[in-house]
């Protein structure tokens, strides 16, 4: 077991260089970054930038201002926050009880 000090030596210097990469390919490959330069690549006008930033930046709260006042004043709300990260995030859900709050049917109908 003498090789095990170079060996971890070696495993930290690839983690290292692997960690500098990653770090450097996720900020070029950001989805705020890539979608206006697809947009803008694709004949986008400064407009649509426009529309697709405040899309991008507000679509997301949009759904935070609808249940705020549904929520609120509820006794238990991670009971709703559990059930939307579990139905919510997948759309084919191996859960029967997703699939059949997101159809409207029963399961297995």
């Amino acid at each position: 077991m003498t090789n095990a000090p170079a060996t971890q030596t070696s495993n930290f210097g690839a983690l290292l260089w692997h960690a500098v990469f990653l770090a450097l390919a996720s900020n070029f490959m950001d989805v705020d970054t890539v979608i206006p330069a697809m947009l803008i690549k694709a004949g986008g006008s400064e407009i649509h930038l426009g529309f697709l930033t405040a899309i991008m930046v507000g679509g997301a709260r949009f759904s935070q201002l609808l249940f705020a006042g549904f929520l609120s004043h509820r006794p238990r709300k991670k009971t709703f926050l559990l059930w939307a990260s579990t139905c919510g995030s997948s759309l084919s859900s191996p859960w029967p009880w997703c699939s059949s709050a997101r159809t409207g049917s029963p399961a297995g109908s």
